[in-house]
């Protein structure tokens, strides 16, 4: 696959996440941290899953490209700039999901069973 090719991918993949968000969430604005607590558990999982899989759609773009493609057009680099930038501001998007303080109530009734065990740590060293 070529870079355009792989640009291509991306914004076909962005769509696409973004056709599933607006029609799952009817414009529904994502939680911040002032409301998180009045999501339940389902919408939170859907919203946790939208971020995650737009961090891993747009991560290929953090990876310095201007050191692999040789010759990259502006608008190339343009692109890889703008998705980077998506990249973190999902990541941070995802992160706002959670309360600012560790709250392992949070955890147990609203994240993803399968990730307590990689909070949990997090929350052992908050609480020592």
């Amino acid at each position: 696959m070529t870079p355009q090719d792989i640009q291509a991918l991306i914004r076909d993949l962005l769509q696409s996440l973004q056709d599933w968000h607006s029609r799952t969430f009817s414009g529904s604005k994502a939680p911040d941290r002032a409301h998180v607590d009045q999501i339940d558990r389902e919408n939170m999982l859907l919203q946790m899953n939208y971020w995650s899989t737009k961090v891993i759609i747009t991560r290929p773009c953090l990876c310095r490209t201007e050191r692999r493609i040789k010759n990259q057009s502006d608008s190339s680099a343009s692109f890889n700039s703008e998705m980077a930038l998506l990249c973190v501001e999902s990541a941070r998007a995802l992160t706002a999901l959670f309360p600012q303080d560790p709250d392992p109530k949070f955890v147990y009734l609203r994240a993803p069973w399968w990730n307590v065990v990689h909070v949990s740590k997090w929350f052992q060293n908050r609480y020592d």
